[in-house]
C-alpha cells in the first residue's frame, strides 16, 4: 500500500508532483490509503460535518437552535489538482424535556486532483439534559450515499494505437456511507463560561473501491476510518458581547501520524471576529469575520499558509463560509 495524506513533508516540490504522483499510484496497480476527508480552516463552522452530534456554534454563543449554510474551500491555490471543497449544510434542534432531537443534513463536493467524491447525509441525534443552556451530551448518526469519480485520462501512459481506456476515462461508483459521534458541554459555575468536547469517526464504513478496465487493468481506492476529537473554551470577557474562544482538533487516520489543530478566536461586541492558530503540519491558520448586525447572518474567511520549508511550495489555501441562524438572537439585539 501506498500512503498519501493531504498534507506532504516532501524536500522540494514542483508544478508536476501531483501527476506524477498519480501516474506513479494508478500504474503499479495500487491500493490508495489517504486522508480522504476534506480540512477545515473554520471548523467550529462546520463542526457538524466533523461531528454529527455537536450542537451548532451558534446555540452556546447566541442561544440559536439551529443554522443553514454554505463553505467553498480551495486548498494549495495555483497548483494543478489542488484539492477543492463545496458544501451546503443544515442543522436544528428542537428543545424539549429530557431527550431532544437534532435533525439536520449536508451536501458536500470534494475534488484532490483526479479524484473526486460528492456526498448526501442526513443527520440525527439525541440531546440529552433538563436543561441545555448549563449542561447536555448529545449523541449522533449521519448516514448518506457518496459517489466516486476517478479521472483516468492521461494518467497511463499509452502508444497512440493503444485503444486502453479510450471509452472509461471517467469512472463512477456509488457507496453508503456513516458517520458517528458524541459531544457534551457544560457552563462553568454561574458564569456565561462554557467548556464543550466530543468524539466523531465521520467515516465509519470501510471500503475497497476497485475501478477496473476492459483490459482487466485496475487500481483501488481504500475508504479508511478517521478518528477525531474537539475540546474548546468558550470565555466571555468583562465587556458585553465580547468573547473569547479556544479550540482543538485532533484527528487520526490509521497507518498516519496524530495531527493537531490549536485555534483562538476573538469577537469583537458581536459584529466582527478574528482568530489564528497553528497546526502540527506547520500550517499557520488566520480567520475573520462579520456578524451583520441586526441579522443572524455570519460571513468567514480563513486563510492558511505553511510555514515549513518543506512544504512551501504547497501555498496557500482559502475558505470562505457564509450561514444563517435559525431562532435565537440576533447580532445586536441582546447588547
Amino acid at each position: 500500500d501506498i500512503v498519501l495524506t493531504r498534507a506532504f513533508n516532501f524536500t522540494y516540490m514542483k508544478r508536476t508532483l501531483p501527476f506524477l504522483l498519480f501516474f506513479i499510484l494508478f500504474t503499479i496497480n495500487p491500493h490508495l490509503k489517504a486522508q480522504q476527508l476534506p480540512l477545515f480552516t473554520q471548523y467550529r463552522e462546520q463542526i457538524s460535518i466533523i461531528n454529527p452530534g455537536a450542537m451548532v456554534s451558534g446555540y452556546l454563543l447566541y442561544d440559536q437552535d439551529g443554522s443553514i449554510g454554505a463553505s467553498v474551500r480551495q486548498q494549495w491555490v495555483g497548483k494543478d489538482g489542488s484539492p477543492q471543497t463545496q458544501l451546503i449544510q443544515g442543522s436544528y434542534f428542537s428543545k424539549r424535556d429530557r431527550v431532544s432531537p437534532i435533525i439536520g443534513g449536508h451536501i458536500i463536493h470534494d475534488k484532490a486532483g483526479r479524484v473526486s467524491t460528492i456526498g448526501v447525509y442526513g443527520r440525527y441525534g439525541a440531546v440529552i439534559s433538563s436543561d441545555p443552556d448549563e449542561a447536555g451530551i448529545a449523541g449522533g448518526i449521519a448516514v448518506g450515499a457518496v459517489q466516486y469519480r476517478v479521472d483516468l485520462n492521461g494518467i497511463i501512459a499509452r502508444d497512440a494505437d493503444d485503444e486502453l481506456l479510450s471509452d472509461q476515462d471517467l469512472q463512477k461508483r456509488i457507496y453508503p456511507d456513516v458517520g458517528l459521534g458524541v459531544y457534551a458541554w457544560k457552563r462553568l459555575g454561574r458564569s456565561e463560561d462554557y467548556i464543550v468536547g466530543g468524539f466523531s469517526i465521520p467515516q465509519v464504513l470501510g471500503l475497497d473501491v476497485t475501478f477496473r478496465n476492459e483490459l482487466d487493468k485496475k487500481f483501488n481506492l481504500d475508504r479508511v476510518q478517521h478518528f477525531y476529537a474537539l475540546a474548546g473554551w468558550i470565555h466571555h470577557l468583562e465587556a458585553d458581547g465580547y468573547l473569547l474562544e479556544l479550540n482543538g482538533w485532533l484527528k487520526y487516520v490509521p497507518n498516519t501520524p496524530f495531527h493537531f489543530d490549536a485555534n483562538c478566536r476573538y469577537q469583537i461586541a458581536g459584529v466582527f471576529w478574528m482568530g489564528a492558530g497553528y497546526g502540527m503540519s506547520r500550517a499557520l491558520h488566520l480567520e475573520a469575520g462579520l456578524l451583520i448586525p441586526y441579522s443572524r447572518i455570519k460571513i468567514g474567511y480563513g486563510f492558511d499558509f505553511n510555514t515549513s520549508n518543506k512544504i512551501l511550495a504547497f501555498g496557500q489555501s482559502h475558505e470562505i463560509n457564509i450561514s444563517y441562524g435559525l431562532g435565537g438572537d440576533r447580532f445586536g439585539d441582546q447588547y
